[in-house]
């Protein structure tokens, strides 16, 4: 995943905490993109596998919650796409 400044939020944006360090940020979003006990949803019905039925990288949003603040992690193929706060 392509790293980026967590604070300050760019404008429309959702930061992480401020108190949070880039390591706390990578280790929660990790944390729960990997967490079994949570549900994946799919952004597409049509999936088979890890994939669309077009060939496309599966696209799955998965949500957890972590020292109170709730994160969303979207991941796709090989690796997480995205991820944020979500207030």
């Amino acid at each position: 995943m392509e790293w980026w400044a967590p604070w300050p939020g760019k404008p429309g944006k959702t930061p992480f905490p401020k108190e949070w360090s880039r390591e706390k940020i990578m280790h929660h979003i990790s944390d729960i993109a990997t967490d079994p006990t949570l549900t994946w949803i799919p952004e597409y019905t049509n999936v088979v596998g890890n994939f669309t039925k077009k060939g496309k990288p599966a696209r799955v949003t998965v949500e957890g919650k972590r020292e109170g603040v709730p994160i969303r992690v979207e991941h796709a193929g090989k690796g997480i796409i995205t991820a944020h706060p979500i207030y």
